[in-house]
């Protein structure tokens, strides 16, 4: 080894031990991002455990076995060298835990001080990642390699983490690894990165919008840089590493050596591939854009590198015909693979989202305690199955289950959503069972409809996901659809800046300064109309001038809040008012801020997880009727056992049906949310998980609401995000015992704060007819009820909605609830009273069969009023 390299990788060899902290193990044949050598470990430790540095010396030889390794040297040549190094390494070299352990000793990495004053520029290495689960995971592995401690388990710790809602990073931190949109967040404080020497960004060929957004800023920077103008970091370089599992770097090449032909026109199309005489393939190569000295002098430069991953063959099978039920047909596999497979070898199974995935939870589940069964009464010697989930809300402490060992004679099913195509590798996976489905986000800007619809894969992710199996030795991909639908997917996926809302580009680009949004150097430039949409979208929320087209103070304030910037705009409303309210919001947008819902699908009682053996795998899919395939598990307490009728008086009996019912507001989702949430964190709920069980509620989910519940209290208590100076009121003054909310006063200030950040997604009814007390009955002859105000789009309430078959009054509070005690003495099988709401509210509309409004609460279209966006 050459001193450079050792100089390298042996830093971290020296110095005494200190007090580990939680590791999360990571396979030390794959990315090492995942390893199943080393066990969790926790504060209380005996004498005989290993010391962080034992720990560290022996990851060192599993290191050396990495396809990247050999390259270290080349690796630090070309970053020293060039401004940019495009590095493809494939799944499995181990390119995102020792690179910046390469550069991490490098004499242009350590921090400087510049002038009189000795400011400090540079020193730091971030590592961004397109997920959570990917940035955790990859810092933990990175802390024991090194044998440091992780973030702020201790001041001297060398490695660290920052993802929404969890900062896990002391003053000493040098290797940081972040997700794209923290960022995202660090620039609108540093627009210069000035304690970073280098930006790796890793995965980018999931192309998602933060991404892009992430490259524009960091060329700007190096721009400046090489042109000397306005170079805000004094002379000291910011190195950039962009890193891809496949070899498509052609675009991102041009787009740093600034080629005109990236600036296409502004119709979504995808940047253009270079001609195969001048670019065939990825290989290693130097480029400048242009050869004389004077030109070359001020542009970027880029290097370029290809590092081979292991892989052994992988046996592809596909189904003869199109699968009709796509759960059954995943679960058979399942079985057939565990009955005819030999250990170890763990199965992967990569579904569209996390409904999917904890409906197979169960019927696997179910499965494993037949074995267990049979296996008394036959004396069978098949193994144990072991079902762990695997997606992006999930808690942190059950995604590091999936990189520990399994038990002996334990095989491992692993359900995942597309998190395990690259970012993070699952260790003894053999084989794959691909379900050629993804969520993806689709943007209407003329209906202003934002969707996430299950849609199939591309070419290039089926190849990803097939590739899992290879990774330790020879496996098997079982897909479930034709090889004529794999020939008829797209090639690549599509980057995400095509078809999503682009409202936190714009609001993003706005408070970064940049007045032409049009302008902004992108790597592929977004459709014309979904720009203008986001443009309205923002001057509707008060984010923007409408003279100017500056960002506006509400604006700055909402850049800075780590959700979506309506829900963002709901959470400033709320600070007009006292603690009590801003909590209630907190809570309610706590709670949106997950894709999934809370509540879980009641059928016979029962929730899906209890009932799945009685239902089966039809029953399990609520809705599919109309083409929900499992969307009503969504945050509503509905108490719908089918889609088309309310339930019976003997459904009402159901003792989750009761328990939820003291949790609903009759009139809205959103309280019904605020309920359940103040419910379970009250200190009469001793015991939480037996509380969502008697609710049928997710404690997964409620646990990860509590996690963002707590950041976004602690950053709303800042001044200044307040609007208006307002007093602050004890949350128990309008509490009722068992924590609902009571006071009629606080939920219309509640609902008015949702309005002010939702209020273009208000509908009425689309046609009325005139009743007494000034209400509304439904006309049974309109085929959708109700109609937005801003795009005249037709809808539906969802089936999973209090508000479903609802019967209640002709307004949010048209009667200020007198219908309470009244309803309780009607013999009515509906949850509201006789007349349907004017007007609503929604959070997230859902094209199935047809637009469903989910997330709905009934409002005044005198709150819309009020704030001036009626004319």
């Amino acid at each position: 080894m050459s001193s450079r390299k050792r100089k390298a990788v042996d830093a971290f060899q020296t110095g005494s031990p200190r007090t580990p902290s939680a590791t999360l193990p990571c396979n030390t044949s794959d990315d090492v991002e995942t390893s199943n050598k080393l066990p969790i470990t926790n504060g209380n430790r005996s004498s005989t455990k290993p010391s962080l540095r034992e720990k560290a010396q022996v990851l060192r030889e599993t290191r050396r076995k990495l396809p990247i390794w050999p390259h270290a040297d080349e690796v630090l040549k070309k970053v020293s060298e060039h401004d940019v190094l495009l590095l493809v390494g494939e799944t499995g070299s181990g390119k995102s835990t020792q690179i910046p352990q390469f550069l991490y000793n490098e004499k242009w990495c350590r921090p400087q001080h510049i002038g009189e004053r000795q400011q400090r520029m540079g020193g730091r290495i971030a590592i961004l990642q397109p997920r959570r689960v990917a940035a955790i995971s990859l810092a933990n592995r990175v802390a024991s390699e090194i044998g440091t401690p992780l973030g702020t388990a201790s001041p001297a710790s060398q490695v660290g983490y920052s993802v929404r809602f969890d900062n896990n990073v002391s003053t000493s931190t040098r290797i940081k690894f972040l997700t794209d949109g923290m960022l995202l967040q660090e620039l609108l404080r540093d627009h210069w990165l000035k304690e970073y020497s280098c930006v790796i960004v890793d995965e980018v060929h999931e192309r998602g919008v933060n991404v892009d957004l992430v490259l524009g800023f960091l060329k700007q920077i190096l721009d400046a840089h090489k042109s000397g103008k306005q170079d805000h970091r004094q002379g000291v370089p910011l190195k950039v590493i962009v890193m891809s599992a496949t070899a498509e770097m052609e675009g991102i090449e041009k787009f740093f050596l600034d080629t005109p032909e990236l600036q296409q026109a502004a119709n979504g199309d995808q940047t253009p591939k270079a001609d195969e005489d001048d670019f065939a393939g990825f290989s290693d190569d130097e480029k400048l854009v242009n050869n004389t000295d004077q030109q070359a002098k001020h542009t970027i430069s880029v290097a370029s590198c290809h590092i081979k991953g292991r892989q052994y063959p992988v046996t592809l099978s596909y189904v003869p015909q199109p699968v009709i039920n796509l759960l059954d047909t995943t679960m058979d596999k399942i079985t057939y693979i565990h009955q005819h497979t030999p250990l170890p070898a763990d199965i992967l199974v990569f579904l569209s989202g996390q409904e999917m995935i904890e409906n197979l939870e169960s019927l696997c589940n179910i499965y494993a305690t037949t074995l267990a069964d049979k296996e008394k009464q036959q004396k069978q010697k098949l193994p144990a199955l072991q079902t762990l989930p695997l997606f992006a809300s999930l808690p942190n402490h059950l995604q590091a289950r999936v990189f520990q060992p399994a038990s002996a004679f334990t095989r491992r099913v692993i359900l995942s959503t597309n998190i395990a195509e690259t970012s993070v590798t699952v260790p003894n996976v053999r084989h794959i069972i691909d379900t050629g489905k993804h969520k993806a986000r689709l943007f209407r800007p003329g209906l202003n409809l934002d969707t996430l619809l299950s849609t199939p894969i591309s070419q290039s992710m089926a190849r990803q996901r097939a590739g899992r199996a290879g990774r330790e030795g020879p496996g098997t991909c079982h897909r479930l659809y034709t090889e004529k639908d794999f020939w008829n997917l797209e090639k690549d996926t599509k980057p995400e800046i095509l078809s999503t809302d682009l409202s936190f580009l714009v609001l993003t680009l706005k408070a970064h300064g940049v007045a032409d949004v049009l302008g902004f150097p992108l790597l592929t430039k977004p459709p014309r109309r979904s720009l203008e949409a986001a443009l309205e979208g923002l001057l509707n929320l008060g984010a923007l001038d409408g003279e100017t087209g500056d960002i506006t103070e509400i604006g700055r304030k909402m850049a800075t809040l780590p959700v979506r910037p309506d829900l963002a705009r709901c959470l400033l409303e709320g600070s007009k008012h006292g603690q009590d309210v801003m909590d209630a919001v907190v809570d309610v947008v706590a709670a949106l801020s997950l894709e999934e819902g809370i509540f879980l699908p009641v059928r016979n009682g029962q929730t899906g997880k209890q009932s799945t053996k009685k239902m089966g795998t039809k029953e399990l899919l609520l809705g599919e009727k109309d083409g929900l395939n499992g969307h009503t598990n969504g945050n509503s307490a509905a108490l719908h056992n089918d889609a088309e009728h309310p339930e019976s008086d003997e459904d009402i009996s159901n003792p989750i049906e009761t328990a939820r019912r003291k949790l609903l507001s009759r009139h809205s989702d959103h309280l019904t949310l605020a309920n359940a949430i103040c419910t379970y964190s009250s200190p009469s709920t001793s015991d939480r998980r037996a509380w969502c069980d008697a609710h049928g509620i997710s404690h997964r989910a409620m646990s990860r609401i509590m996690d963002v519940r707590k950041q976004l209290r602690q950053m709303m208590s800042n001044p200044k995000y307040r609007l208006v100076p307002s007093t602050s009121n004890t949350i128990a003054e309008n509490i009722e015992a068992n924590g609902t909310l009571a006071d009629l006063v606080k939920k219309e200030l509640v609902l008015k704060c949702l309005v002010a950040g939702l209020w273009p997604n208000v509908a009425v009814l689309s046609s009325l007819t005139p009743s007494q007390a000034g209400q509304v009955k439904q006309n049974p002859n309109q085929r959708a009820p109700y109609t937005t105000l801003l795009t005249n789009q037709p809808i539906h309430i969802h089936p999973s909605s209090v508000l479903f078959t609802h019967r209640g009054g002709g307004g949010a509070f048209a009667k200020k609830d007198r219908d309470d005690e009244n309803d309780k003495k009607r013999k009515s099988s509906g949850v509201g009273t006789s007349t349907m709401p004017r007007s609503i509210i929604f959070t997230d509309l859902i094209y199935t069969s047809k637009p469903y409004a989910r997330n709905v609460s009934a409002v005044e279209l005198s709150w819309v009023a009020e704030l001036g966006r009626l004319s």
